[in-house]
């Protein structure tokens, strides 16, 4: 059985932050493989602008081109909008019989997750790696069964603080992959 790291997001940008986790997943041996999940409508962002969904994909593409054992999926653009993760994992499971999945997922997720749609469902089937996001700290000592946290540094990057910085003209360089850095001019 593979073990696939699903790591769903907006990605609108895609960002440093992103594709260190999906490494230090790797590194930490906890997944043999990242699949980045772009989803075309979150729906806790119905009401969020959102650059085009291929355009994001075409994105997390560029920038996760050379790097071993991730890659950009497109899963969830056939799935009825909005889509939830419980469907999405029982989609995966019969396309993909030979995987075992486990949701990454930050802090910011985790403190929500209660809201999420079958979130019971959820934890009692699938493994969660949750990442440290700045100012959702989580208690690492009592989560539940089958839910870790990952020692790993937070990366103090977020999408909408990069469209901010875009929109004034600043440059963001520093927090993006080099290969979409002049795409994103699109999100002025």
């Amino acid at each position: 059985m593979t073990i696939t790291g699903l790591f769903g997001g907006s990605f609108n940008p895609i960002h440093l932050g992103h594709i260190n986790v999906a490494q230090k997943v790797l590194t930490e041996k906890l997944v043999d493989e990242v699949w980045m999940l772009v989803s075309p409508l979150n729906p806790f962002k119905e009401n969020v602008r959102q650059t085009d969904e291929h355009v994001r994909l075409e994105w997390v593409k560029k920038s996760v081109a050379d790097l071993p054992h991730i890659e950009a999926s497109d899963f969830e653009f056939t799935m009825p909008q909005p889509n939830y993760t419980w469907r999405t994992l029982q989609a995966l499971r019969k396309a993909y019989p030979t995987h075992t999945f486990k949701l990454i997922i930050g802090g910011d997720n985790w403190q929500e997750f209660k809201r999420w749609k079958c979130y019971r469902k959820i934890l009692a089937t699938t493994p969660i790696i949750i990442y440290p996001r700045p100012g959702y700290p989580v208690d690492g000592t009592c989560l539940p069964e089958g839910v870790c946290l990952l020692d790993t540094p937070q990366f103090d990057i977020s999408a909408t603080a990069i469209r901010e910085q875009i929109r004034q003209g600043n440059d963001v360089g520093e927090w993006v992959p080099e290969a979409i850095a002049h795409d994103l001019q699109l999100l002025k």
